[in-house]
């Protein structure tokens, strides 16, 4: 699989009145599949499929749906196990110390706003682009 698009069942804050709701489209990163994004689904989908028969949603607990507060702990232990400080970055932070950490990684900002779904390099520099110092 080349990458996974998701399409929002509602307006996500990207959504501008008077244009259709856009998919997110996640590429494949073959050369690591540890860090590969359509393969971390494929396999949560493979190892959930029990759990999932009567279930609609892509976030479960054992017979039951995720809460937000589930999300955002999972969220903020992953940015921790990431060595991102998550007293200076939490949930809600995600996109932004992901790019940030993206973008001093080598990432092009090209990729980025792609990856991100935003239409300019304006929004990423004055809202998303920060310093992320690694956790010790």
């Amino acid at each position: 699989m080349n990458g996974v698009s998701f399409l929002p069942s509602v307006l996500v804050k990207q959504s501008r009145q008077g244009k259709p709701i856009e998919s997110f489209y996640f590429p494949a990163f073959p050369a690591n599949t540890t860090l590969c994004p359509v393969n971390t689904l494929d396999t949560y989908l493979d190892e959930t499929k029990q759990m999932k028969e009567n279930e609609n949603r892509l976030f479960i607990k054992p017979h039951k749906a995720v809460t937000s507060s589930s999300i955002a702990r999972w969220l903020r232990t992953t940015l921790e196990e990431a060595g991102i400080d998550s007293s200076i970055f939490g949930a809600h932070s995600t996109r932004g110390a992901s790019a940030s950490a993206a973008a001093r990684g080598g990432v092009t900002l090209e990729e980025i706003l792609k990856a991100a779904n935003w239409s300019s390099e304006s929004v990423f520099q004055r809202f998303y682009h920060k310093e992320v110092d690694r956790a010790t």
